[in-house]
């Protein structure tokens, strides 16, 4: 039987390491909401950082910062309020706070207002075209304009192909799902999720500069009962997503800044989960590739 101490000292060692690789974690999970966050894709972000731990205020400090940028100040200085609350000495969050809670007018009460001293413009020179055209007599055009010819909208049609891919059209977008679970369990990708992905992705590399790409993660519906990395299933499914863009990004030149995370509907499973082949089926992804021009 090992003494009492060697045992603590063992305990205490691997509560060290799981804390270590926790703050690892986070810091990864950070920098990605960043990277999102400074392209403009804040919803993204937002998304990264719903795994991140609620008492973490770095984490809170980047949510405050998004909100600031689409001028909901009021929600930034309740986040930084917060992270306020967890590191009272952060210099840097109190001075957010404050020019926040100073900041009487958000960016989207002056955008308002721009928009409303621009349509007062654009009336009052209205009314006074319409006062000078009044004035004037109006005289016919000897050469009628010619009606323009309609333009036909040209539909540029994608189309992927690979083991187990099912492609499907939605408007102007391609929906690609995969006949068989791309994990294992948890994150870790099977060996035919990683054929079917690596031949998706050597397809999508010449042209993912005009592409505009969407990555959805999904999950069966038993719900999470160990509840250790991943708290519920929106998390796992959106982990399932990072991990299926940065697989890719290793397979084929794709950049993981080029691809958006969008949530999937509540409740909603890509096949019956009816079996233990049906939520095997379940554990995996959807990919929506469109081009550029076209909202999905």
């Amino acid at each position: 039987m090992q003494p009492r101490n060697f045992q603590e000292s063992g305990a205490s060692r691997l509560g060290t390491l799981e804390a270590q690789a926790g703050a690892l974690m986070v810091q990864a999970l950070l920098a990605r909401a960043t990277a999102l966050a400074r392209r403009g894709r804040y919803d993204s972000a937002e998304l990264v950082l719903t795994r991140v731990p609620r008492d973490a205020p770095e984490g809170l400090d980047l949510l405050a910062r998004i909100r600031a940028q689409q001028g909901r100040t009021r929600d930034a200085a309740a986040l930084w309020t917060e992270a306020l609350r967890i590191d009272p000495g952060n210099l840097r969050f109190r001075d957010c706070l404050h020019k926040a809670e100073r900041d009487p007018w958000s960016r989207r009460t002056r955008l308002l207002f721009v928009i409303a001293i621009a349509g007062l413009l654009v009336s009052a020179g209205g009314f006074g075209l319409e006062r000078l055209a009044a004035r004037r007599p109006q005289v016919a055009s000897q050469h009628p304009a010619k009606p323009k010819p309609p333009v036909a909208e040209q539909e540029k049609h994608l189309s992927f192909s690979g083991p187990d891919v099912i492609q499907s059209r939605s408007g102007a977008a391609t929906l690609l799902r995969f006949e068989s679970g791309l994990f294992s369990r948890d994150v870790l990708l099977t060996p035919g999720g990683k054929a079917s992905l690596a031949a998706i992705g050597r397809q999508i590399e010449p042209q993912w500069c005009q592409l505009t790409l969407t990555v959805i993660g999904h999950t069966d519906d038993l719900p999470i009962i160990r509840r250790g990395r991943f708290q519920d299933n929106e998390a796992l499914a959106l982990a399932r997503a990072d991990t299926v863009i940065r697989y890719l990004s290793t397979v084929a030149k794709i950049p993981v800044s080029a691809w958006v995370i969008r949530r999937a509907p509540d409740a909603r499973c890509l096949y019956p989960c009816d079996s233990i082949a049906g939520r095997l089926k379940n554990r995996s992804v959807e990919l929506l590739i469109a081009p550029s021009q076209a909202t999905p």
